[in-house]
């Protein structure tokens, strides 16, 4: 009796022990699914903002005329003519396949820029003198540089609300989260201390010599633009340098790790 007590108490605890291994590797396979899916939601979000970055270009570049009245006004230049209006439209039907993973603010005020240019894209500018035509480009250039720039802002809000440090950390597996764990950034802990502070943590944690390395490591952007660069502004700090139309700005990483605002950098050119 004692032996027949004996296996079914294995049998149970057999059971028990299988059901819930079942139980959590069903969880952990979930939450790994969880993990790749919202990761591939920020790589498509962030592809679709980074080509709608590069569209907004041509809403950057504007050009000079002069009118029989002495009057002057700038004009978008690829206004001029249809090849490069189909283009814009093109690139911006392309980027408008992508608007389905952003939010529903920003895919409205796509929309009304990618409405305003295909309509302006059937216009017939020829027919026109030439005082009066770029009179209308002007008209044109103004209502899409509203709705560009408007465009551009929430562009901006998206990139402030919809990838910050934290949540990004949140999305990476338990040992990559593990090692950025151990650099107690508060970017990440939400700790309210400042660069100077954190630095010395780090050098009490870990010994003089991460500490120093850390105060030296930067994060670096390379950035090119189509035409020569006139100025880099970064705020709320960094640095930066400018050749040409190449130019390059580094955050000191230690400064990063703190950060408690988005860092926006302005580039004109």
């Amino acid at each position: 009796m004692n032996e027949i007590a004996s296996i079914s108490g294995a049998i149970i605890v057999a059971i028990i022990t299988l059901t819930g291994t079942y139980f959590i590797n069903e969880f952990t396979k979930n939450l790994e699914y969880k993990n790749v899916y919202y990761i591939q939601i920020v790589n498509r979000r962030l592809d679709a903002l980074e080509k709608l970055g590069e569209c907004l270009n041509y809403f950057s570049v504007v050009e000079r005329y002069n009118v029989a009245t002495n009057q002057s006004f700038t004009y978008y230049p690829w206004l001029k003519n249809k090849e490069t209006c189909n283009k814009v439209t093109n690139d911006l039907y392309g980027i408008g396949r992508k608007m389905v993973w952003m939010d529903s603010t920003l895919a409205s005020d796509f929309c009304e820029l990618f409405s305003e240019v295909s309509v302006i894209k059937e216009l017939d500018y020829s027919k026109y003198d030439k005082d009066y035509k770029y009179t209308l480009m002007k008209k044109h250039t103004n209502n899409l540089r509203e709705k560009s720039i408007k465009l551009e802002k929430e562009m901006y809000n998206s990139l402030q609300d919809g990838f910050n440090i934290k949540e990004f950390v949140n999305l990476l597996s338990e040992d990559d989260r593990e090692y950025i764990e151990l650099l107690m950034a508060p970017a990440i802990t939400g700790e309210p201390i400042g660069t100077a502070e954190y630095e010395e943590l780090i050098k009490a944690a870990y010994g003089e010599r991460l500490a120093s390395d850390l105060k030296k490591s930067k994060f670096h952007v390379s950035i090119t633009c189509p035409k020569k660069i006139k100025s880099i502004k970064i705020t709320p700090f960094g640095y930066s340098s400018k050749d040409g139309n190449k130019g390059t700005v580094d955050i000191p990483l230690s400064e990063l790790l703190c950060v408690r605002d988005p860092i926006f950098v302005e580039v004109k050119f």
